[in-house]
């Protein structure tokens, strides 16, 4: 920093730090030589110039403040910063209310277009609304705009931003499209993140579990249990209220057992019902029906249609169908036959013909059993 004098001076000084510069007066000389020099024609320079530096650093010092130059820069930047984040922050809330204004008008098109062609990330209850939104349209335009908006957030780390209500519709959106690898990782992944999903949510993808190739009915048991096991867990059950199985939970893991044709496990499940106040619908029974032809238990068919008929369910046609199904693949065509004939007229003696083809199977199991004693 260059400290210049007024007018009057023509001398300079450079000066690195202000605070550190300091003048020091000329050391005084003898009175002799000081008469001396007073009378000679010549003075001595360097007294005279000692003293013209001591007289222009004295008032050089008294008339100007020096400022930390680094001090003052700082100041400026921190102003200047504050500013910059005080406008940033006053367009991000503006921009996420005119985002939410759309949303909650039903707007979903035009707020996927603002959310597309804005450089902001909108907030948790933007990013949750707008996933929602998107996932409950069930195109397959919409899930690739909802899958693209969790894949921004999940490279910046943010998944956190999205609430459990947008996971569970975009796994349910996931798994009615077909994408069931795609939806079983979200549930999991709320589950590990200690999120509860909607029953509703979390019961579709077992559902698609349980009817898919491979190994979809084992994983459907294991995301079954996961839940459940996370539900018992809890202190406070009331937390678990809207993620508690249903009848519809129930049904679709109860269907996994019966395409793996796991009898014990089926009857372990149908027996926790009650516990979850769950209760048997006429879709449970055809499922019983089901694994019943696939374990070649062909006794337990009229006990399961008297049961419906005892708890005042109403068969519907699958039920009818599931019947006709077992009974073609017990080659008893000539029940089959006659179950036909009395759904034609009507009749409602559906039991008493399955009863009466018990009876001739067990009469015909019990005297094939005696030719074998008398043979042997």
């Amino acid at each position: 920093m260059i400290i210049t004098t007024t007018a009057s001076s023509r001398n300079q000084f450079l000066v690195t730090n202000p605070l550190s510069f300091q003048c020091h007066p000329p050391t005084p000389l003898p009175t002799s030589i000081a008469s001396a020099t007073s009378h000679s024609k010549y003075k001595n320079p360097l007294r005279n110039h000692s003293a013209n530096q001591t007289e222009h650093s004295l008032s050089t010092t008294s008339n100007s403040k020096p400022k930390n130059p680094v001090r003052s820069h700082g100041a400026n930047h921190a102003e200047q910063s504050l500013s910059i984040t005080t406008t940033t922050t006053d367009a991000s809330i503006n921009a996420d209310q005119a985002l939410l204004t759309l949303l909650r008008q039903r707007k979903t098109e035009e707020a996927w277009l603002t959310y597309f062609h804005s450089p902001h990330l909108p907030n948790s209850q933007c990013l949750s609304r707008l996933v929602s939104q998107l996932s409950y349209q069930n195109t397959k335009e919409s899930l690739t705009r909802a899958q693209s908006v969790l894949r921004r957030l999940r490279d910046l780390r943010q998944l956190h931003r999205l609430d459990a209500n947008a996971l569970g519709l975009l796994a349910v959106a996931a798994g009615k499209a077909g994408q069931t690898l795609y939806a079983t990782p979200i549930i999991k992944s709320m589950l590990h993140s200690g999120y509860l999903p909607h029953v509703k949510a979390w019961s579709a993808v077992t559902s698609r579990l349980a009817a898919s190739a491979d190994d979809g009915p084992l994983e459907a048991l294991k995301l079954f249990t996961s839940v459940t096991r996370r539900i018992r867990s809890l202190s406070d059950p009331s937390v678990a209220t809207e993620a508690r199985p249903d009848t519809a939970a129930f049904n679709a893991v109860l269907n996994a057992c019966a395409n793996l044709g796991d009898t014990e496990k089926f009857r372990q499940l149908f027996d926790e019902m009650p516990e979850f106040s769950a209760k048997p619908d006429v879709l449970t029974y055809n499922i019983v029906i089901k694994l019943s032809a696939r374990a070649n238990r062909k006794d337990l068919l009229v006990r399961v249609l008297e049961r419906i008929l005892d708890e005042g369910i109403v068969p519907c046609v699958t039920t009818l169908h599931s019947l006709l199904a077992a009974y073609v693949g017990f080659n008893d065509l000539e029940t089959a036959e006659k179950m036909v004939q009395a759904m034609r007229e009507g009749r409602n003696d559906l039991c008493k013909i399955l009863r009466d083809c018990n009876l001739r199977q067990s009469y015909s199991d019990r005297r094939r059993s005696i030719r074998t004693v008398v043979t042997t």
